[in-house]
């Protein structure tokens, strides 16, 4: 059975009261993720960009199947950047946060998101350096990596990692 909170497909045709085109009412993007009309691009193909895009609402089953098809690619002959996680975790902090309409709000007030993005989860979800994440999580990461780093022993096109806020365990 599809979870339609838990869901987006294109066409993409939506769009907040800011008029910016959204994925769903479900959802919120965040760094420099960007929502056409039959896409969402989560980074440009530049290196140290971040992007994302997060489900406001729970996975309360105790059995699950998902199902997600993505694309990566570019213009250039490689690709930039460190590719793409999928992350089903527990919200980062939930003490203060809040949904006001379509605009995320993290106790702040209106007047102290004047310079940020409406839509910026940075409470529940904070952009971070570990895969667009941060590396203290509870839940679990699928990782598809495609950039092969020299300092690293051993690459692997993907990861998944398991970690209860303190330990994270690759599988």
């Amino acid at each position: 059975e599809l979870l339609k909170n838990l869901s987006f497909s294109r066409p993409f045709e939506i769009s907040d009261k800011y008029g910016n085109r959204i994925a769903s009412h479900d959802f919120v993007t965040d760094g420099v993720a960007k929502v056409a009309k039959n896409f969402i691009r989560l980074t440009p193909n530049r290196a140290g960009k971040k992007g994302s895009i997060w489900s406001k609402f729970p996975v309360d089953l105790k059995n699950a199947t998902f199902f997600v098809e993505f694309r990566i690619s570019g213009k250039a002959k490689k690709l930039f950047g460190d590719g793409l996680a999928i992350w089903i975790v527990e919200p980062y902090r939930t003490h203060d946060t809040y949904w006001d309409d379509d605009f995320y709000m993290g106790g702040f007030e209106y007047d102290d998101l004047d310079d940020l993005n409406p839509y910026h989860a940075y409470n529940e979800w904070p952009l971070g350096d570990f895969h667009g994440f941060e590396p203290e999580f509870f839940g679990i990461g699928v990782i598809f990596d495609t950039y092969v780093n020299a300092d690293l022993p051993k690459h692997k096109d993907v990861t998944i990692v398991v970690n209860e806020r303190n330990t994270t365990k690759v599988r």
